[in-house]
C-alpha cells in the first residue's frame, strides 16, 4: 500500500503567486528563490519514491508527506514513513549537492560547493527528534511499541558525505536514495519477528492519515504583500499570460492563440490559493475581469456549494488542500 506524494500546498501557492505578481516587483527574486528551494526538496522526495517503488508492495505501507501533531501542540513533518509488521522506517530526504560534512559536535551540516561553505541544521538531529515524536504519538494511540529506525536520505547521487574524525560513523544513519531498497531489505532480515498484524498496520495508517494536517500558510502575509499587488484576469493554462479574452463563450489567449472553455477554473484555483476559499459574485467579477452576468453564470455552472441569500451569497471554492 502506498499513499502517493502530492505537490505541497506551499509550492502550489508560490506558483500561483509568481503567475500573478509583476516581474519587476522588488520581492520577485525572493519569491523565486523560495519556490526554487521548495521545488528542489520536492524533487528529491520524488527521487527517493522512485527507488522505494522496487520494494514488495505486499510487505510495506508507505506514507508520504505527513505533518503530524505532537504532544506539545507542535507539528512535525515526515517526508516518508515506511510501515511493516516488524519495524518502521522514518526517512528525512535532503536534495543537497556538493560535499556534505556531518559535524556531530556542533550538530551542523557543512556543505562545500563552488569554493564556498554553507551551514545547515543537522538533519540527523532532526530525524532523531521526529523518531521520538512519532514514538510518543504511537504510544498515546495505544499501539504496540515497535522499532522505529530513522534515516537521512541523500537524493542526489553525485553528492558526497562524510563525518569528522573521531566522530560516530554516520553511514548507520545517512545513505543515498539508490541504496534504499537494499538497506530496507537488510533491515527486514534483522527484524523478522512480527510484532503487529497487517490489520493493525492498516489501522495505524488510517490514524496517521486522519491526523495529517497540511501547513496552510497565508502566502501574501508571508511576503508582506497586499491583494492590490495581485494581477487580476484569467490566465492562459498554456503560456500563463494574463489576461485571456472572453469570446463566444470561450477564453482566447492573444499571446499563444490557445482557446479554452474552462480556463476560468484555473484562475479560481489561484484565487483560492492566494486570497480565500469563498468568493462572491462581485469578487469573481473583479478577479476574472469580466462582467457580473458572466461571472455569475460561471460560478453557477461549477455547481459550487454556497451559503447566504441571493445578495450576499458566497460560493465555496475547492480547498487548496484538495487542489
Amino acid at each position: 500500500m502506498k499513499i502517493e506524494r502530492k505537490v505541497p500546498l506551499i509550492i502550489q501557492k508560490l506558483d500561483a503567486l509568481l503567475r500573478r505578481i509583476s516581474p519587476t516587483h522588488p520581492k520577485i527574486q525572493r519569491i523565486k528563490e523560495e519556490l526554487r528551494k521548495r521545488s528542489s526538496g520536492h524533487r528529491g522526495e520524488e527521487s527517493s519514491d522512485f527507488h522505494l517503488s522496487y520494494l514488495p508492495e505486499n510487505r510495506y505501507f508507505i506514507l508520504n508527506g505527513l505533518r503530524l501533531p505532537d504532544e506539545k501542540g507542535h507539528f512535525f513533518q515526515i517526508d516518508t514513513l515506511i510501515l511493516s509488521t516488524s519495524v518502521f522506517l522514518l526517512l528525512e530526504v535532503k536534495n543537497y549537492s556538493g560535499m556534505l560534512t556531518f559535524d556531530q559536535n556542533t550538530k551542523q551540516l557543512i556543505r562545500e560547493i563552488d569554493d564556498r561553505e554553507d551551514i545547515f541544521p543537522d538533519p540527523i538531529t532532526q530525524v532523531n527528534r521526529q523518531q521520538n515524536q512519532l514514538s510518543t504519538l504511537i504510544q498515546k494511540a495505544k499501539f504496540p511499541q515497535i522499532p522505529i529506525i530513522p534515516f537521512v536520505v541523500i537524493s542526489n547521487p553525485r553528492t558526497g558525505f562524510r563525518t569528522l574524525s573521531n566522530q560516530p560513523d554516520i553511514t548507520k544513519k545517512v545513505l543515498h536514495a539508490a541504496t534504499l531498497p537494499e538497506r530496507i531489505e537488510g533491515i527486514s532480515l534483522r527484524f523478522q519477528k512480527e510484532i503487529v498484524s497487517q490489520k493493525d498496520v492498516k489501522r495505524l495508517s488510517r490514524l496517521l492519515i486522519k491526523k495529517d494536517t497540511s501547513l496552510d500558510t497565508n502566502i501574501l502575509e508571508q511576503f508582506g504583500l497586499d491583494q492590490s499587488e495581485i494581477t487580476r484576469g484569467v490566465h492562459c493554462p498554456s503560456c500563463y499570460k494574463i489576461p485571456m479574452m472572453r469570446l463566444r463563450g470561450k477564453w482566447s489567449c492573444a499571446y499563444c492563440e490557445s482557446i479554452y472553455k474552462d480556463a476560468h477554473i484555473h484562475t479560481l484555483y489561484d484565487y483560492a490559493l492566494l486570497i480565500d476559499t469563498t468568493i462572491t459574485n462581485k469578487q469573481c467579477t473583479e478577479f476574472l475581469q469580466t462582467s457580473r452576468s458572466i461571472a455569475k453564470g460561471l460560478l453557477i455552472s461549477q455547481n459550487l456549494p454556497f451559503t447566504g441569500s441571493y445578495k450576499d451569497r458566497k460560493y465555496h471554492l475547492p480547498s487548496p488542500n484538495s487542489l
